[in-house]
């Protein structure tokens, strides 16, 4: 049996609201404050929430959470996939409510044009990143 979009699971066994609350603490001590040592202390606690989400979900705070952690795993090929695919799924988003297909601008909230273009950087950051520590590969 085929099916469209991810990988049907019960995602009523994720606890969204800690994810939210982990990832953004992650967030901040990573991106605001430049503590990398404290959010590591957070990726063990996120992965175990991450973990039973499949890889192909729709989530958003799914693909913010395993950047973060890929990024603070020092695992950069990873962290950018991730990064990409919450950037695309943020601007599906956009455009679903644009369209009046997907439920209303409070759907927005905290995924504005304002935090995209702050992921985008995010992103250029960590392109540049691999770049510079692996130029054969992913050139200059």
């Amino acid at each position: 049996m085929t099916h469209d979009g991810p990988t049907p699971f019960d995602d009523r066994t994720v606890d969204w609201w800690t994810l939210h609350d982990l990832h953004q603490e992650a967030h901040d001590l990573l991106y605001v404050q430049g503590d990398a040592a404290k959010a590591r202390a957070l990726v063990a606690p996120i992965e175990e929430i991450i973990r039973p989400i499949p890889s192909d979900s729709w989530a958003l705070r799914y693909w913010e959470s395993a950047a973060i952690v890929a990024e603070l795993k020092g695992e950069l090929d990873d962290a950018i996939r991730c990064r990409r695919r919450k950037i695309e799924l943020t601007l599906l988003l956009h455009q679903s409510v644009k369209d009046g297909k997907g439920g209303g601008p409070e759907l927005l909230e905290g995924r504005d044009v304002d935090v995209i273009e702050e992921r985008r950087g995010i992103l250029a950051d960590l392109e540049s990143r691999r770049a510079k520590e692996n130029p054969d590969k992913h050139g200059p």
